[in-house]
């Protein structure tokens, strides 16, 4: 098994603290993000934390209760108005940002944000990654179906130019409140069930979460642990309150392609006690975090 250090961990949670980017959490719920971030990064540990629906307030308070050595880039431009604004936070003795684009397009009259695009400089292996952060439309949000099925073709465009200058490392971690067997995912983006085909190129990427859809634990006549379905919990939803709309999709680098392999038994959905236990003070929290891990290999019998 590798070292532990020789790992790298990437996360994302939708906190629903400021949908719009409009604060709307209480005093108690901004402390239980808080405590939710703090464990993730320390505890867990991610390396890089993509953050959806959260305000520059928001930020302040989550910065106060972090370590120095992490460090938050908000991703929205002050001329530019989001519905859903995003940030991340990273470890700056793993990681070094060297580098930041928003990638927009419009719909019509209607401008949106397809993702950002993080450049890190792996410190611990001289190497670079591309990490692209989004929250796309939800589907609650007016003729939102063609903004999305507008914003994969044109992600895709993204993803080629990168394969084409040799930038094969990568990753898409977001909320694209679509599940992965979604077109706009599946077909426009070309995210794959299938790692086989991620493998043969072709441009195909790997999307580990088609395994996240289903019961997070089997049933069992003897056993009554709570089970949940997916990473997002939608009270009204028919024929299923859940869906998993937060997901982490690789490049297929990452499949073998080079000595850092990703490790899919540690790439899944984790249920913080808060969320778990759907306090109704707390019911802003309807996403679950989802992480992806990269472990480092020295050579093909280590991962034997």
């Amino acid at each position: 098994m590798p070292d532990i250090q020789d790992r790298l961990v990437f996360g994302w949670w939708n906190t629903g603290l400021s949908p719009s980017g409009r604060p709307r959490a209480t005093q108690p719920q901004r402390e239980t993000a808080g405590s939710i971030v703090a464990e993730l990064l320390q505890q867990g540990p991610i390396d890089c934390l993509g953050l959806g629906e959260v305000s520059a307030e928001d930020l302040d308070f989550l910065g106060e209760h972090l370590p120095s050595h992490f460090h938050f880039f908000d991703d929205l431009p002050a001329h530019e108005k989001l519905q859903f604004e995003t940030a991340a936070v990273y470890n700056s003795k793993t990681l070094s940002l060297r580098d930041h684009e928003h990638i927009s397009d419009s719909h019509g009259n209607r401008s949106f944000r397809i993702a950002t695009r993080l450049t890190f400089h792996v410190l611990r292996d001289d190497w670079p990654l591309h990490v692209f952060v989004s929250h796309w439309p939800s589907p609650a949000t007016p003729n939102s179906g063609p903004i999305r099925k507008t914003i994969a073709p044109r992600f895709r465009q993204i993803i080629d130019e990168l394969l084409l200058h040799g930038k094969k490392h990568f990753l898409l971690m977001g909320d694209f409140n679509e599940e992965p067997f979604h077109e706009t995912l599946e077909l426009d983006l070309l995210a794959s069930r299938h790692r086989a085909t991620a493998q043969k190129g072709k441009g195909y990427l790997y999307n580990p979460f088609w395994r996240r859809l289903g019961e997070s634990i089997s049933y069992s006549f003897s056993e009554s642990a709570e089970s949940f379905a997916g990473t997002c919990f939608i009270p009204s939803g028919f024929p299923s309150v859940w869906r998993t709309v937060d997901q982490i999709i690789i490049s297929s680098a990452f499949l073998g392609d080079g000595n850092w392999c990703l490790n899919e038994d540690l790439t899944r959905v984790l249920f913080p006690n808060p969320i778990v236990k759907r306090d109704p003070k707390l019911k802003i929290f309807d996403h679950f975090p989802v992480v992806a891990t990269l472990d480092k290999y020295n050579s093909l019998a280590e991962r034997l």
